[in-house]
């Protein structure tokens, strides 16, 4: 609708009260770049010359918006969420799979130290036992008493080296408490007896669990994908584009408020805007470029 005016009097327009629904345009499966909506809006003109005239207007119509050669932005942002999605789900797999390595390393220091003990007790009994045997030795021929020497020295440090390890299994049974949030009052056993179970692995099969259950290869096609998207994003910067807007309503105006709603008019309007690039000193085409090479 156009509104002329012959002469420069003071014009003001206020937008009352309006409503929009707007819906995509869905092609089988994802979205367009298109929107169909449903508006209605209302207009107050208030004009001076030489008196106030105020005149009332709304309109009633359904508006598609199409836009062509350009990226569909909906299906991207779609696309993106989803896969921000995993990717969310798939680091948090990859945070509990840490902490589960981090416990059983952790259970694995434990169980190392606790062996060590087991192996320093033996070793210190065997010592002991050869203690004995050289001191009869000694008894009877001082002169190997060089020999009690060497295994006391010896016994000495397998006792100072069965403390050390013993003080680092108390440690390392503190932190492991705290890693687990256990209260002090709990107590944390580790058994020892090695027992070695053999069984076969299927190479074919390995392979296909790796490459189809590691997060950080999917992550990788993730990160792969959104760096195209991106790529797209940016070849449709300062490109050819064309957009449709086409309207089909109902519109009615009048000087009375009252009347707005009585023998509507139609109102009905094809629009096309084309956004052609003429020259831009290559910086599109670096721009794309250094996209790719990121």
């Amino acid at each position: 609708m156009l509104i002329y005016v012959d002469r420069c009097f003071p014009l003001t327009v206020q937008l009352l009260p309006s409503l929009s629904i707007t819906l995509f345009v869905i092609e089988p499966g994802y979205p367009t770049n298109g929107n169909v909506s449903l508006n209605y809006k209302i207009w107050r003109y208030n004009q001076i010359d030489g008196g106030s005239y105020t005149n009332f207007y709304n309109r009633l119509y359904l508006k598609l918006e199409q836009p062509f050669f350009t990226p569909n932005d909906k299906k991207n942002d779609l696309e993106q969420a989803k896969l921000e999605l995993e990717e969310e789900e798939l680091d948090y797999i990859s945070d509990q799979v840490d902490i589960i390595q981090d416990v059983s390393n952790d259970y694995y220091e434990l169980f190392e130290l606790s062996y060590k003990n087991k192996i320093f007790s033996n070793h210190i009994s065997e010592l002991e036992k050869i203690e004995k045997v050289v001191s009869d030795i000694v008894s009877q021929d001082p002169t190997r008493i060089l020999e009690k020497k060497q295994i006391e020295l010896e016994l000495s440090n397998a006792k100072e080296a069965l403390m050390a390890n013993q003080s680092e299994l108390r440690l390392e049974k503190v932190q492991m408490k705290q890693r687990l949030r256990l209260s002090e009052d709990d107590e944390i056993n580790v058994e020892t007896p090695i027992v070695i179970i053999p069984f076969n692995v299927d190479k074919e099969q390995a392979l296909e669990y790796g490459f189809s259950l590691r997060p950080s290869l999917r992550l990788s096609n993730i990160n792969k994908r959104k760096s195209e998207i991106r790529l797209d994003n940016v070849r449709a910067r300062d490109a050819f584009r064309v957009n449709l807007e086409v309207t089909y309503g109902l519109e009615k105006q009048d000087e009375r408020f009252q009347s707005l709603w009585n023998q509507y008019d139609n109102t009905n309007s094809i629009t096309i805007n084309a956004y052609v690039p003429i020259w831009d000193w290559g910086r599109r085409r670096s721009r794309i470029e250094a996209q790719r090479i990121s």
